[in-house]
């Protein structure tokens, strides 16, 4: 997925929500047409907005901002199965390759529920600390050269996962009480084609199936009526 990270690289972010982890690509609103293609490869995955103009004032007076198009991804699975998978064999050239890798460690901490642990959330706040302008040496509080070793975050992904993953889904550990959120679903078709959904259920609507056959082909490596079923990439 080169052209994704290139488009990152000028226009994208690898934020947070809190500390739920999330990434925004964000255009003038007259490239409304790059995102909504964006969001049609991933097959309608993410949430795209337009933003009003903004007033801006400086030194040499005010001035009104364009209309911005914004294309966020915050489905935690799409974000660890999807996207950090694809780019961890890429190279990102400017300081959001640091962003990104601080970044992937907090999906991680967050799909696998370890925010939920004091540690944890201790931790993503601070790799947050000093992610995207708190690494710029222009800001005067930035936090570039903030040392986290990587026994603290060993320690913390030492700690029990409060969640656990069968079949794409995740669980509470140890009981069959699901964690409420939707995942993507790839489809591989004998053929060699291939078809990413945003959930389960959008995948059994889009084959005229129920859900059941699809959750349990799902990464069994057997195929359903022609279909693969994976919450990953196909070799990944």
């Amino acid at each position: 997925m080169p052209w994704l990270l290139g488009l990152i690289e000028g226009d994208g972010t690898f934020s947070f929500n809190g500390v739920v982890p999330r990434l925004a690509i964000q255009l003038n609103f007259r490239q409304e047409y790059v995102l909504k293609a964006v969001q049609a490869f991933f097959g309608g995955v993410g949430n795209l907005r337009i933003e009003a103009p903004r007033s801006h004032v400086t030194s040499e007076g005010s001035y009104l901002s364009a209309s911005m198009v914004i294309l966020e991804f915050n489905q935690i699975a799409f974000l660890r199965n999807v996207i950090v998978t694809a780019f961890k064999g890429l190279s990102l050239l400017t300081k959001k390759g640091l962003d990104f890798a601080d970044w992937s460690i907090c999906v991680e901490l967050y799909f696998t529920g370890r925010h939920t642990l004091q540690p944890g959330n201790d931790l993503i706040l601070l790799l947050k600390s000093r992610m995207n302008n708190n690494r710029l040496s222009t800001n005067p509080t930035n936090q570039r050269d903030l040392v986290i070793e990587q026994s603290q975050i060993d320690t913390v992904f030492n700690l029990p996962a409060p969640y656990e993953v069968r079949k794409g889904a995740r669980y509470l550990a140890g009981t069959n009480k699901l964690v409420s959120e939707p995942f993507p679903v790839y489809v591989k078709g004998l053929d060699g084609s291939l078809r990413l959904y945003p959930s389960l259920s959008q995948c059994a609507d889009a084959l005229g199936s129920s859900r059941a056959p699809v959750k349990k082909y799902l990464d069994s490596g057997t195929p359903y009526k022609g279909f693969f079923f994976t919450s990953t990439p196909p070799g990944s």
